[in-house]
């Protein structure tokens, strides 16, 4: 009787401890698909919350890209076949256009969303600007080899230069003083110019600049600071960016460039070449008005004589549309791209 009496209470004890497991298992599940609920409905409102803010991305994202996409189909143009108004627009439709197949490929593959861009504006609608470019490598005087004068001159305050590149070859450039070449920038009337001096330093056959500003004798003045470009006589050419106020792989001399960055500041100005017999290389200067063009300069076509300046178009702004649609936020705005204001 003993020995039964202890089997009964061994049983109800391991049957105790077989339904606590049980309870346990089952506790245990209930709390891991309650946590999972949660978890679903916390990301899946995040996701909904996240859905406007990747759109706006998205479209701050499509506005610099466009406009980086826009400036180098601009400069193709002006290098490769004549290009007119509407060569330009097809130009830009035409890689927008790819750019947007490789968007929604992105945009797809990252999150279920659809994303496009598309240029809206009609060619008529779209803002032409002029390119004056030289790039046979020859020096930079004007058509008929004047070596002082004036690219674009705005007779009625309206030029304004938005993208200005240029690369000398450094076998070219001529000794300090005034036989070197310069470039000046300044307004139709008084003395707020800025010229920029570049030439060779003779004595380490270095390239170097000298900025004057503000000068009542711009076309002579040689009073600027010297800066050496240190290294240079090992390089074949030199690009200077005045758009953006630097010399490419120099910065110790980014700072004489400063002045011209007012180039973005939607200022009028006269552009001058001063001895552009004294330089050879190329150059390109994009200015929003054809009409302020030097009258010398034509248009490219076949008649231009290997190395002589001329004139392309440029697709200066026009309006795209973007759209978003990622299930949980649709998202469409149209808006106009500024291609060359880099304020924004």
């Amino acid at each position: 009787m003993v020995g039964v009496a202890f089997d009964e209470r061994s049983d109800r004890a391991q049957l105790i401890l077989v339904g606590a497991v049980a309870i346990a298992f089952i506790v245990l599940g209930l709390a891991v698909v309650f946590n999972t609920v949660l978890y679903t409905e916390n990301v899946a409102s995040t996701g909904a919350a996240s859905a406007p803010r990747d759109a706006q991305l998205l479209n701050d994202e499509v506005e610099v890209s466009v406009k980086r996409l826009a400036e180098r189909v601009n400069a193709k143009g002006a290098f490769g076949n004549p290009v007119d108004q509407t060569e330009a627009y097809d130009g830009i439709t035409a890689n927008v256009s790819t750019y947007s197949d490789g968007l929604t490929k992105v945009a797809g593959a990252a999150s279920p969303a659809v994303a496009s861009v598309r240029v809206s504006s009609s060619s008529a609608d779209v803002t032409y600007g002029a390119r004056i470019q030289d790039k046979g490598g020859s020096d930079f005087t004007a058509p008929g080899g004047a070596p002082n004068w004036t690219l674009m001159q705005p007779p009625g305050g309206d030029a304004i230069v938005r993208d200005f590149d240029m690369t000398v070859e450094r076998s070219s450039l001529t000794a300090g003083g005034q036989d070197a070449f310069r470039v000046m920038w300044s307004p139709p009337s008084s003395n707020e110019n800025h010229v920029v001096w570049i030439y060779e330093k003779s004595s380490t056959s270095e390239v170097a600049i000298r900025t004057v500003n503000d000068s009542p004798q711009p076309y002579r003045d040689f009073s600027g600071t010297e800066c050496v470009l240190p290294g240079s006589d090992s390089a074949s050419t030199v690009t200077f960016n005045f758009s953006d106020g630097n010399v490419q792989g120099y910065d110790a001399c980014d700072g004489q460039l400063g002045p011209w960055e007012a180039i973005d500041n939607g200022t009028a100005r006269n552009v001058t070449f001063i001895r552009g017999d004294s330089v050879q290389g190329s150059y390109s200067l994009t200015m929003n008005d054809e009409p302020e063009l030097n009258p010398t300069l034509q248009f490219q076509d076949a008649s231009l004589g290997a190395g002589e300046p001329f004139v392309t178009w440029d697709a200066w702004e026009f309006e795209i549309e973007v759209r978003y649609d990622s299930g949980q936020a649709t998202f469409t705005e149209e808006y106009y791209v500024e291609v060359y204001n880099r304020s924004r």
